[in-house]
C-alpha cells in the first residue's frame, strides 16, 4: 500500500471515531501499510505513532496527538501514563497523573514495586 492511503485511512478514522479522552486512538493498519508509512503518515498529519502491545496484535499502532498524554499499561488498580518523551507517571486507576522527568529504568522499578507487576526495560523498546 502506500503512504498516502495511511493518511487517508488516519484521517477517515479520526473523522468517524475521534480520539479518546487521551488525544489518541488505535487503529489496525493490517494489510493497509507499513511501519515505515505508517510513521510517516502520522507525523505528516501532526500525530505521533506507538506500535500496539502483543496482544492487541501485530497491525495494531495506536496514534496520538504529538506530545500528548497517553496511558500505556495497566495494572492491579494502578496506571502508566507517559506524556512526550520525557515525562511519566504512576497513579491509581481513574486519577489525574502527576507527570515527573523519568529514566527507563527507575520507572520500571517503581512500577514493579508498586504493582507487582514483571514490567521490564524492553517494554520501552519503540516508544
Amino acid at each position: 500500500m502506500s503512504m498516502e492511503f495511511a493518511k487517508k485511512y488516519i484521517r477517515e478514522k479520526i473523522e468517524e471515531v475521534g480520539l479518546d479522552e487521551n488525544g489518541q486512538i488505535k487503529l489496525d493498519f493490517t494489510g493497509i501499510a507499513e511501519e515505515a508509512e505508517i510513521k510517516q503518515a502520522a507525523q505528516e498529519l501532526g500525530y505521533e505513532v506507538e506500535a500496539g502491545q502483543e496482544h492487541e496484535g501485530a497491525g495494531v499502532y495506536w496514534i496520538c496527538k504529538e506530545d500528548s498524554e497517553r496511558k500505556i499499561r495497566e495494572f492491579a488498580g494502578f496506571e502508566l501514563w507517559l506524556k512526550g518523551d520525557d515525562y511519566a507517571a504512576i497513579c491509581e486507576a481513574g486519577e489525574k497523573p502527576d507527570y515527573d522527568e523519568y529514566s527507563v529504568p527507575y520507572l520500571v522499578a517503581g512500577w514493579n514495586q508498586k504493582t507487582g507487576d514483571n514490567l521490564t526495560e524492553d517494554f520501552f523498546q519503540g516508544m
